[in-house]
């Protein structure tokens, strides 16, 4: 694997061989059992400071694991019924940092340290990933994006990572497969050169790899509404932003003006 640094913070990987066979097999990973468990606070009082609306003592005697159920929502189908071997598929996934793990000791009294672990987590995380196999991945908080990118990259994507500024070490990182999808162009958000913490966001613009002679509807239509009717209506240009605004549900108006500023800035680097 190769890789180059873009403004400092900012990673691309460079192509090498890839196989096309992911390195894990998907399976159920939540069937946890139940647990009594408290763990003992280490976070400091900064840490606890920064998230003091949440107060997890008030939640009083949880003992055990949640269940978790996930509810599927079924997107309605194109028009007619047609191209549906033409979609492409996105997540994204808020992985929850490691070091927010440790500086927020508070907010996961009742799990694990097992759940909690780093190795663990990562395994899990890219079983779940490879499971759902999608196109196009978009991450939150990672902290450690090379051990994902070692991962995900011998399942065929490659990844670019944006690390948020300040004293943070967590950013954002986004994954593609190069038989679908070929990076033209990257960009970083960086907020805080708009007085808008030090949140970050990713826009990346894709040119879809084309197999076969078939016009990639979903695309077109994507990319024509997006770059403008300046652009060929067969474009398969594709832009995707990868955000991760504040987390602190009281400052509504940073969490809108981080959204507003990524939008602008879509259209300053790419009308």
């Amino acid at each position: 694997m190769g890789c180059c640094c873009r403004a400092g913070s900012s990673w691309l990987t460079t192509p090498r061989l890839i196989t096309n066979a992911a390195c894990l097999n998907f399976r159920p990973i939540f069937n946890m059992c139940s647990v009594s468990f408290h763990r003992n606070n280490t976070s400091s009082p900064t840490a606890s400071y920064s998230r003091r609306w949440y107060k997890p003592e008030r939640r009083g005697g949880i003992s055990q694991a949640p269940e978790i159920v996930r509810h599927w929502v079924q997107g309605d189908a194109l028009p007619g019924g047609k191209h549906q071997e033409e979609r492409f598929t996105v997540v994204s996934y808020n992985i929850l940092g490691d070091r927010n793990v440790s500086n927020h000791g508070d907010l996961y009294r009742n799990v694990l340290p097992t759940y909690l672990d780093w190795d663990h987590r990562r395994r899990v995380i890219c079983e779940e990933l490879l499971g759902l196999n999608p196109d196009i991945i978009c991450l939150q908080e990672v902290d450690k994006y090379y051990d994902l990118l070692n991962i995900l990259e011998k399942a065929g994507y490659l990844g670019s990572y944006k690390r948020r500024t300040g004293g943070s070490v967590d950013g954002c990182a986004m994954f593609w497969k190069v038989d679908k999808f070929q990076l033209l162009e990257g960009e970083s958000v960086e907020f805080r050169q708009h007085g808008l913490r030090d949140n970050v966001a990713q826009l990346s613009v894709f040119e879809v790899v084309v197999v076969n002679c078939k016009l990639l509807f979903l695309c077109s239509v994507i990319s024509s509404s997006l770059m403008g009717s300046t652009r060929e209506a067969k474009s398969r240009r594709l832009v995707v932003g990868n955000i991760h605004v504040l987390y602190n549900p009281n400052r509504g108006d940073v969490k809108l003006g981080q959204v507003r500023s990524c939008f602008l800035s879509f259209f300053f680097y790419y009308q």
